[in-house]
């Protein structure tokens, strides 16, 4: 008579790279070498994650509260320009001028014809020119 085999079972565990065990310390797990490192490379690699996140949040925070620095700022230039708009409308500063006309001493200009008035400097060759009808003024970019 053939024997009949008892049918194999198939257990799973989380531990099924172990060696089985010998007889004694039974249901005790030992952990490899192997493990010990990759369960240290992954809490290595959650606080890497988490400084990380941590960094980020600080930057992001320091980018919101320049962009609010910004914004106030950006603010402020409006309210001045309205201000200075406002100061120097010609009307205001036409009655400023009249109620402070004599502690300022001002006056109003003649405006003359300024072309029959030679206007001088370094251009002016107005009757000093010779009569060879050469320019007197000597420059870098002309060749005499």
């Amino acid at each position: 008579p053939a024997r009949l085999r008892a049918p194999a079972t198939f257990r799973f565990s989380a531990f099924q790279s172990f060696p089985p065990s010998s007889g004694r310390g039974r249901g005790k797990h030992v952990f490899r070498t192997s493990d010990i490192v990759l369960i240290a490379v992954m809490v290595s690699a959650a606080a890497l994650t988490y400084k990380t996140k941590r960094e980020a949040e600080d930057q992001l925070a320091a980018v919101q509260k320049l962009q609010a620095q910004i914004r106030y700022e950006e603010d402020t230039i409006d309210l001045l320009k309205a201000d200075w708009s406002l100061l120097t409308q010609p009307a205001r500063l036409q009655k400023l001028a009249e109620i402070y006309k004599s502690q300022l001493g001002l006056e109003p200009l003649n405006i003359e014809d300024l072309s029959s008035q030679p206007l001088g400097g370094m251009a002016d060759n107005s009757g000093k020119g010779p009569s060879d009808g050469k320019d007197p003024v000597v420059t870098g970019s002309t060749v005499q």
